[in-house]
């Protein structure tokens, strides 16, 4: 894979509706500084442990109270800021879970919420940390093996390595500093992320594949098929399910009954499509099965549609019921379009 073939996918990983926003290791780093922070604090008042507030106002409450002490400002700087970044994360789950009046709280969820929750970057984003991974390593002083675009780099021990180099480079700071909003350093972060992704080893894979001679063409687009939709569609359920909890229709909570069901197929999407998460939804194994062979389906008002090749006496057997409507959003009311006019029986 070369370097623009390489940037490309950067540009797709980042486009990318499954991006997470938080690396597990940075998670561990704020768990650690919570558990110090028992220590720090020991001589106040009030409950210490952030997990122990389930309602937004009272750790708000708490929250303030911390940020009072004497000795916040110095632990937060000792922990390089995880101290801080974990009580925002976690206020941010708290109004979250707020805001969709969900009633379950607890560590498991913010820690889940935290590493599953996904988003995708600005368009101007992307080609600005593009341009920087291009570009900005020219700059350095020192390393003059580093002054390349830093696509080049293609794995991610490499990376880090270099990535190290770069960060000590004593004209760094000047160059970081002189990049949009300091997106140098950024930059160079999501790309050591990305490197590291099965977005990219997986392509990366398939990619070696299809220049191997020795093996058989049809095998090998049988195993790219494979390997592309099972990375793509285990991102995609995990989103979903983070996003739905239980089936949107009879509210079965049991993962292992759920299926996240595409409503335009995973076979007819783009690479786009296919990750998401406004192109699904969370149903059991019956109604994901009803709704994938057209039997039923929404209209943009979420409203259920039932298909005629289903008799009315048979509704109560398929747990089917004329009340069972979804809150359905703009961008999904565009994938049931879909649905209705190509896969629903009317």
């Amino acid at each position: 894979m070369n370097k623009i073939e390489r940037e490309h996918l950067f540009v797709e990983w980042m486009s990318s509706p499954i991006h997470p926003t938080i690396k597990a290791s940075t998670l561990e780093s704020y768990i650690a500084a919570l558990k110090k922070s028992f220590t720090t604090f020991s001589n106040v008042d009030f409950e210490l442990d952030i997990f122990n507030y389930k309602i937004l106002s009272e750790f708000q409450n708490f929250f303030n109270q911390i940020r009072q002490n004497e000795r916040y400002d110095k632990f937060n700087k000792s922990n390089n800021g995880s101290y801080q970044a974990l009580l925002k994360k976690y206020e941010k789950y708290l109004s979250e879970m707020q805001e969709s009046q969900e009633k379950y709280v607890s560590k498991e969820d913010f820690l889940e919420w935290a590493v599953l929750k996904k988003r995708s970057y600005n368009p101007s984003w992307i080609k600005i940390y593009a341009d920087n991974l291009k570009s900005l390593a020219f700059d350095l002083q020192e390393n003059d093996d580093l002054k390349i675009n830093l696509f080049n780099i293609d794995d991610a021990n490499s990376f880090r390595i270099a990535e190290v180099k770069i960060r000590v480079d004593k004209n760094f700071d000047t160059i970081n500093q002189h990049s949009t909003q300091k997106s140098f350093s950024a930059a160079l972060g999501r790309y050591s992320e990305f490197l590291a992704s099965d977005f990219y080893l997986s392509r990366l894979f398939v990619k070696d594949l299809v220049e191997d001679k020795l093996i058989d063409e049809q095998v090998k687009t049988e195993i790219e098929r494979t390997v592309l939709s099972r990375i793509g569609q285990s991102d995609f359920r995990r989103g979903i399910i983070r996003r739905d909890r239980d089936c949107l229709l009879c509210h079965i909570p049991y993962t292992e009954l759920l299926r996240a069901s595409h409503i335009k197929p995973w076979a007819k999407s783009t690479n786009q499509e296919r990750l998401d998460l406004s192109n699904g939804f969370l149903l059991c194994a019956n109604h994901d099965v009803l709704f994938d062979k057209g039997l039923i389906s929404f209209d943009e008002q979420g409203i259920l549609k039932i298909s005629s090749q289903i008799n009315p006496k048979d509704y109560d057997k398929l747990l089917l019921g004329k009340a069972m409507n979804l809150n359905v959003d703009e961008r999904q009311g565009r994938y049931l379009i879909y649905h209705r006019q190509e896969i629903f029986r009317k």
